[in-house]
């Protein structure tokens, strides 16, 4: 590949009502020392993470996901816990989890098909896992307990839309430019 390459996922935003309950959640849990809370305007769901494309890719990448994502049927995720991860005996996030669906798993194939036409070499992701990632761990080994109530009831999200971002590193917290919206039926 060649040029500037651009750091590009595609997912999706959160209701207020999820964003009440994730800031509750914080604040039930602002005393964790080994945390860095992620910033509320970066809480989103990651569909799949495209990693570096040039100008060129990102072009053909959203006339590709214009015309495969418009028969793609929204969906609701129900959120299941919030718990470390992506591995329980060294944690480097404190991650809102949902549970896997049959209609994630297959937007996330479609998506990985379709971005196949322009990047051949990209390697699939083994069992993508909706999560919003709400803290990065700052000491794995001993992350803290967190508190949240058992006795919630399920919070569901419908998808119909998703976003295609651009991830901006910056030394604090990445800053996410949003490129195009698609919506689903």
């Amino acid at each position: 590949m060649e040029g500037k390459q651009l750091r590009m996922f595609l997912g999706t935003s959160l209701p207020a009502e999820l964003h009440n309950e994730f800031n509750e959640f914080i604040r039930a849990n602002g005393d964790l020392q080994a945390v860095k809370w992620i910033p509320e305007v970066n809480w989103h769901i990651t569909v799949y993470f495209f990693g570096g494309i040039t100008m060129e890719m990102l072009e053909n990448l959203q006339s590709l996901l214009e015309l495969g994502l418009k028969d793609v049927k929204g969906f609701e995720l129900e959120l299941e816990k919030i718990a470390f991860g992506p591995s329980t005996k060294s944690p480097r996030m404190l991650w809102a989890r949902f549970r896997k669906t049959d209609e994630f798993r297959m937007l996330v194939n479609k998506i990985h098909e379709l971005f196949l036409q322009i990047n051949p070499e990209q390697q699939m992701r083994k069992s993508p896992l909706p999560h919003v990632t709400l803290a990065r761990i700052k000491n794995p080994s001993n992350p803290g307990k967190i508190n949240w109530p058992s006795n919630n009831d399920p919070k569901k999200i419908s998808i119909t839309e998703l976003s295609l971002w651009r991830s901006i590193l910056n030394s604090e917290t990445p800053e996410y430019k949003l490129i195009r919206q698609f919506q689903l039926q």
